[in-house]
């Protein structure tokens, strides 16, 4: 076509993580393009959450997209799904990418009929699963960013779906920073390392972090553990490292973005993460852009594919803090060989996870997609009937409560 898609990009809220930083990064990327870019929101972000408050308030100052806000929360609960699809047909998207979509569930089988959908899976876990069999008959194609969650779709859905499952994994932007600034060879001081993310225990396993960190110190280790982020358990992370605190071993530094999360990257030499399970982990890709050294959890999903494809970083079992502790010993051994190979480590990750890669491969999609017939779900309904039935025990689950609307449909 001679004209480059409308693009729509949704989500149903804006929050302190990776998925809103992605779509902050591919909204951007799409406009730089030159396509015409609007992110929608089911809402602006939760009214609680300072973190989200601040990120969404960056984030407006600074956009080269249009930006729409739902606001859904204001309409009644029996007109959200109609509001909704009105809201968004009045964009006159050729395409619409979906992200977290627990709030437009149910308005997919109408969207379908005059939006080409395309969903992305960001997380290996049930409810992103449930998510893509409940939904997968409205999309054009649906987006895995690890090759574990490529697997998993394709294994769920029927033969005749899986060529519409599609590996695209996210990148991210490159340094704003001279990097050769920050490459000391001849460096004798603390270890630098740094976490970057959410503060919690539940996906993050931050409860592990000053086990690990002791651990490390018992087997003669000297570094200095930069906590970039914040989240509900900072208050619990400062108690647990108040002696290392007060002696400058531990540094928080709250929320980073843009060059002053750059330049606290490229001074890092090591990029931990514990976590119990990832989509593909943006934050260790991020700092491995700057050449930090990845020492990751094994989980099945998204780290394994950074050290893969990478070809360089340490793997551990997650939970085993002594691992993780002798993965850090080793690479203080390392430091010279590391410090040495820094440039190069950040030449191939930019390669592999750099932000024009993924803008190009999302833009081609679009492009792809825009010229296929609309979805014609009804042919399907027995099959998204059967399917939200195999699902009912996350039937509790505020997915289910939208989902019942499909049931009801002729």
């Amino acid at each position: 076509m001679s004209q480059l898609p409308r693009i729509g990009i949704y989500l149903d809220t804006w929050d302190f993580g990776g998925i809103a930083t992605f779509c902050e990064n591919l909204a951007n990327g799409l406009a730089a393009r030159g396509h015409e870019v609007t992110i929608v929101l089911g809402r602006n972000f939760k009214q609680s959450d300072d973190s989200a408050r601040a990120a969404f308030d960056e984030m407006n100052a600074t956009r080269s997209f249009g930006l729409e806000i739902l606001h859904v929360k204001n309409w009644a609960r029996r007109q959200r799904m109609i509001r909704v699809v009105e809201a968004i047909r009045a964009q006159k998207f050729d395409v619409l990418f979906i992200n977290n979509f627990d709030a437009l569930l149910a308005a997919f089988n109408t969207l379908a009929a005059s939006t080409r959908l395309i969903s992305i899976g960001h997380g290996d876990h049930s409810h992103c699963y449930a998510q893509f069999l409940a939904t997968q008959y409205f999309v054009h194609r649906h987006i895995a960013i690890s090759r574990e969650i490529l697997s998993r779709c394709r294994e769920l859905c029927p033969p005749s779906y899986r060529d519409n499952v599609v590996l695209l994994p996210h990148g991210v932007a490159n340094p704003t920073v001279n990097l050769n600034r920050f490459t000391r060879e001849g460096d004798v001081g603390p270890l630098r390392v740094c976490f970057c993310g959410r503060f919690d225990f539940t996906d993050k396993r931050l409860q592990d972090l000053p086990t690990v960190w002791r651990a490390y110190q018992r087997r003669g280790g000297t570094g200095r553990l930069t906590l970039i982020g914040e989240g509900d358990v900072r208050r619990w992370l400062e108690e647990q490292f108040a002696k290392e605190i007060e002696y400058g071993e531990v540094i928080f530094t709250g929320r980073l973005s843009g060059a002053a999360l750059s330049e606290a990257f490229a001074n890092q030499e090591i990029v931990l993460s514990l976590s119990n399970w990832e989509g593909l982990g943006l934050a260790a890709i991020e700092a491995a852009l700057h050449g930090a050294y990845p020492v990751l959890s094994a989980v099945r999903s998204g780290h394994r594919d950074i050290v893969d494809t990478l070809g360089f970083g340490t793997l551990c079992p997650v939970g085993d803090t002594e691992a993780f502790a002798e993965a850090l010993r080793l690479a203080e051994n390392q430091r010279v060989q590391l410090a040495t190979s820094r440039m190069a480590r950040a030449h191939l990750a930019a390669q592999q996870y750099g932000i024009e890669r993924m803008v190009t491969d999302y833009s081609a999609l679009s492009e792809a997609v825009v010229l296929e017939p609309f979805r014609t779900p009804a042919l399907h309904l027995g099959e998204v009937r059967g399917t939200l039935r195999l699902l009912e025990r996350w039937k509790g689950n505020l997915f289910f409560k939208l989902s019942r609307r499909f049931r009801k449909m002729p």
